[in-house]
């Protein structure tokens, strides 16, 4: 076998060291022990029926699996999950063999996630079985489209814009909102971030008889929203 010639065994002649040949022979024998284990360990099956139940939270999953088929008793479960696009953020936890249902929280929105679920024989790493898996887009949480009401050209060159709150159901907290005016044409969008929950504010700085696009979208700690279509203004000739 590929072990026996890994550690020359066939280098044991008659006139080879007796104690040399009984370590290579014990060399062997170890070696194949430990394959036998390893290999043991690796077939312990997956866990069955990994399923994960309708979300209601953007930032935590339910999910649920059966025991696997095993008369041996076995130590628990390992669980991996991480974003898809980003494996380098996957964190692990156990969960103890009389486990079959789990919460995970602390989840971004909108973010695709791998869950990876092996029973372990041992809370070791290196000794889990065959793995199970599924792929979960969470809900989005961001804040939902606020309805931008009005666009009022000042004399002054400013230009006040007038929203409404989203009304569709959020279960987060808007913390603020994020005023865009785009310039017809070429050049720089004017962004004015807001931290209150007011709904209207003045944007000064713009230039003068300049036609704009305005938007207004809603944020969170989960992110900022999408806008809805944009009004349209055209600045005073006075530059504020």
């Amino acid at each position: 076998s590929d072990v026996m010639e890994s550690i020359s065994i066939r280098q044991c002649t008659p006139s080879s060291p007796v104690r040399l040949c009984k370590m290579k022979w014990l060399g062997v024998i170890f070696a194949l022990v430990a394959r036998a284990v390893t290999e043991e360990e690796a077939s312990l099956p997956a866990p069955d029926g990994f399923i994960h139940y309708p979300q209601t939270f953007f930032d935590r999953i339910h999910l649920a699996w059966y025991a696997p088929n095993v008369t041996e008793p076995f130590f628990g479960y390992k669980l991996d999950y991480y974003p898809k696009e980003r494996p380098e953020e996957a964190k692990h936890t156990t969960y103890h063999r009389n486990t079959t249902n789990v919460i995970v929280d602390n989840l971004r929105g909108h973010t695709e996630y791998v869950f990876r679920l092996q029973a372990m024989r041992q809370n070791k790493t290196g000794l889990e079985g065959n793995p199970t898996e599924i792929n979960l887009l969470t809900i989005d949480a961001r804040p939902p489209k606020p309805k931008l009401l009005h666009v009022t050209a000042l004399d002054t060159g400013g230009v006040e814009v007038v929203w409404e709150a989203p009304t569709k159901h959020f279960e987060g907290q808007i913390e603020g909102y994020e005023i865009t005016l785009r310039p017809e044409g070429d050049g720089n969008s004017h962004i004015v971030r807001t931290d209150t929950t007011k709904e209207s504010d003045i944007v000064t700085g713009l230039r003068h008889k300049t036609t704009y696009f305005a938007t207004v979208k809603a944020r969170s700690g989960s992110g900022t929203g999408e806008a809805r279509d944009p009004l349209i203004v055209t600045t005073s000739g006075s530059k504020q």
